[in-house]
């Protein structure tokens, strides 16, 4: 994940998940869809104000929901910016 501070008053997200995971665009939306709902819920508690890129890479493909859910919120606390 990289984050960097934006100007504005509320967080962005992208996802990047390449064509090295799957050749199949239907497996990486399926990914990103999964990855932008996590972010949906968990909006309220990410601190304000930063542009955030998540790069998924090839073990993600055989990871379920809660695995995923818990690999981003590690990845919030390690960045600091998922508030208590």
């Amino acid at each position: 994940m990289k984050a960097a501070a934006n100007n504005i008053r509320f967080s962005r997200f992208g996802f990047v998940v390449s064509n090295k995971i799957s050749k199949k665009s239907v497996e990486r939306h399926k990914i990103k869809r999964r990855l932008n709902e996590i972010i949906r819920f968990k909006m309220p508690l990410i601190r304000k104000g930063y542009d955030m890129v998540i790069i998924a890479g090839p073990e993600i493909k055989n990871k379920d929901y809660r695995e995923l859910e818990e690999i981003i919120k590690k990845l919030l606390i390690t960045a600091k910016l998922l508030n208590p």
